[in-house]
C-alpha cells in the first residue's frame, strides 16, 4: 500500500459505495446535548417591588436553571433578589449587588420543583426591569 495518493491509506469505517445505503447513520455518536430553553421575563409591579417570575409546570418534572441574568434601568440602583417558592425570607437563594446589570452561571444547576415559581425580585417600584433566564426541564 502506497502512503501517497488517493489509495494511501483506508479509514476503519464502511467503504462508500455510490447507490447502496449508508450502513449507520450517526451510530456510534452521544446524543446531542439538550439546548435550554430561555426565558426573558419582564418584572411587573407587585406590592413595594418589582417580580420577574418563571413557574415550572405543575405536573412533570421541574426546572434546572443555568443561567440568569438581570437588567434595571431607572432612577435608583436596587439589588436583585433570587428565590425558589414565594419571595420570602427562608427561599431566598441568590442575589446581586448591582441589579442594575448582573448575572449568575451556577456551577449546579438551581432546581425549582414542579409547580413552583422562580422569583427575581428588585426593592423599588419605579424604573424597568428584566430577568433572562436559561433552564431546562429537570
Amino acid at each position: 500500500m502506497s502512503n501517497w495518493g488517493p489509495r494511501a491509506g483506508r479509514f476503519l469505517a464502511d467503504i462508500y459505495q455510490p447507490g447502496t445505503a449508508a450502513a449507520a447513520d450517526n451510530s456510534g455518536l452521544s446524543p446531542a446535548p439538550p439546548v435550554p430553553a430561555i426565558a426573558s421575563l419582564s418584572a411587573v409591579a407587585d406590592g413595594q417591588r418589582l417580580i420577574s417570575r418563571l413557574t415550572a409546570p405543575a405536573s412533570g418534572r421541574g426546572l434546572a436553571v443555568a443561567r440568569i441574568t438581570v437588567q434595571y434601568t431607572g432612577p435608583d440602583k436596587p439589588r436583585a433578589y433570587v428565590y425558589v417558592g414565594t419571595p420570602t425570607g427562608p427561599n431566598l437563594v441568590s442575589g446581586t449587588r448591582s441589579g442594575t446589570f448582573d448575572e449568575s452561571e451556577y456551577t449546579r444547576s438551581l432546581y425549582v420543583p414542579a409547580g413552583q415559581d422562580l422569583c427575581v425580585v428588585w426593592l423599588t417600584t419605579q424604573g424597568e426591569a428584566l430577568a433572562r433566564i436559561e433552564y431546562q426541564e429537570a
